[in-house]
């Protein structure tokens, strides 16, 4: 839909109200708030804001009740410090031209709505709530922007993470819902708010979750079902609305992608989560995880149904295949010999190789490529304990690969058990 001008902006929110796009002036620390519509046929916009004086802006939440909506956001001013910021829509403005106004306290560095409710963490307070700080979270009236408990009973708010090891105030980076929960994500680790009635009083019962937290609001994305986050040790999770917790990994290429600038972002379309930092983007579903030449800082549905984003593009578009690890049925050592590749191309050859390591905790090494022959298949000769089998073409466009099968020697017959080897009985019943 866009494309990058200085990563990650612009950027654009969606939300079931609207789309809101944030877009960066060149050169300044200026941000253009734009309202996005769709009339069947074309896209049109106005402007709703400009937040001026802001610092740079590193990460940006938005909560949409409708015709009110929160933005809240961490930015960086001139001396390299975090500031939070909030700003709201005013619902009484005569004109939707420059529409919004800044909260002064509270100010939230992330926010979301959550029925009705908006919650936001890394709170910043001077006057109502001074010992709240970065590790605090807050609730307000239900349909109402209201904070203050002393105004209505259904207000609230929590300091949480309080082990944090660093023994310092942990940061709250992310606030999202999850069905019938908010999750909180902070750099300490993470939590899930549950709405609880103690006696005549509103407030959220909090339960923690297992794992490491996150070093950014950015590492975080999904919707009401599912959540998907790179912790601080570069592992990829997934969270559902039952609390379940999976881990994902993909450690091993997400080390050179993960930094402050890189952005997860959720597609519910495709069931896809994106992970770029403007050079690289790892794409993880529910079936695996592929790189793509396209690099979006946001993905979503129009409401024309298709998929959008904003994005830049690397131009890699080589087709390349990489197995997870097998053993081939044996803990010993043993060889590929050769690759054997079923594949169609509209045009250019296929080039194949192995990964191979020789103890369980080595790192992969990635054998020379070799060309595959008439009959398409290539000699690899590499022993090693643990392998992963290798493919790539000149252009995905009109690659298919219908089979990749490995030809392999068992040379090391220490691990047997029994009269018949295990490798020998794949694909009997």
């Amino acid at each position: 839909m866009a494309n990058i001008t200085a990563w990650p902006w612009p950027r654009v929110f969606s939300t079931p109200y609207r789309m809101l796009c944030i877009y960066k002036i060149p050169d300044l620390d200026v941000y253009l708030v734009i309202e996005l519509s769709y009339d069947g046929t074309t896209w049109s916009y106005f402007y709703a804001s400009a937040l001026e004086s802001v610092g740079t802006i590193i990460q940006l939440d938005v909560a949409d009740f409708g015709p009110f909506y929160v933005l809240a956001f961490m930015a960086l001013n001139n001396s390299n410090e975090t500031v939070v910021s909030t700003y709201y829509r005013d619902v009484e403005a005569n004109t939707q031209l420059f529409c919004l106004v800044q909260q002064t306290d509270p100010t939230f560095g992330t926010v979301c709505n959550f029925n009705g409710q908006l919650v936001g963490g890394y709170m910043a307070s001077e006057e109502l709530w001074p010992e709240l700080g970065t590790n605090a979270v807050a609730w307000s009236a239900i349909g109402s922007f209201q904070f203050d408990p002393a105004q209505d009973i259904v207000a609230g708010s929590a300091t949480l993470f309080l082990n944090n090891v660093s023994q310092s105030a942990a940061i709250i980076y992310k606030v999202l819902p999850l069905e019938n929960c908010v999750a909180v994500y902070s750099d300490a680790g993470k939590l899930l708010l549950r709405p609880n009635v103690v006696g005549n009083s509103f407030t959220y019962g909090s339960q923690p979750l297992s794992g490491f937290g996150v070093s950014s609001g950015n590492h975080v994305a999904g919707d009401k079902s599912i959540h998907g986050f790179v912790d601080i040790r570069n592992d990829f999770w997934t969270l559902t609305s039952s609390g379940e917790l999976t881990l994902r990994g993909y450690r091993e290429w997400l080390d050179d992608i993960m930094s402050v600038d890189t952005i997860v972002s959720y597609a519910p379309k495709n069931k896809s989560f994106y992970i770029s930092n403007g050079v690289e983007c790892l794409i993880i579903n529910e079936f695996g995880a592929h790189k793509a030449h396209q690099l979006p800082s946001s993905v979503f549905q129009g409401f024309d149904g298709y998929l959008y984003g904003t994005l830049d593009d690397n131009e890699d578009e080589e087709a390349r295949i990489v197995t997870d690890n097998l053993d081939f049925g044996s803990r010993g050592i043993k060889s590929v010999e050769s690759l054997l590749v079923g594949i169609s191309q509209s045009e250019g050859i296929a080039d194949m190789a192995v990964d191979w390591r020789v103890h369980k905790s080595a790192v992969f090494q990635r054998s020379s490529y070799v060309t595959g022959g008439p009959t398409a298949e290539a000699a690899i000769h590499v022993a090693a304990l643990d392998f992963r089998l290798v493919l790539k073409a000149d252009t995905y466009v009109g690659t298919y690969v219908h089979y990749l099968m490995p030809n392999i020697k068992y040379s090391d017959q220490r691990f047997k058990r029994g009269t018949i080897p295990a490798q020998y009985q794949v694909g009997e019943a």
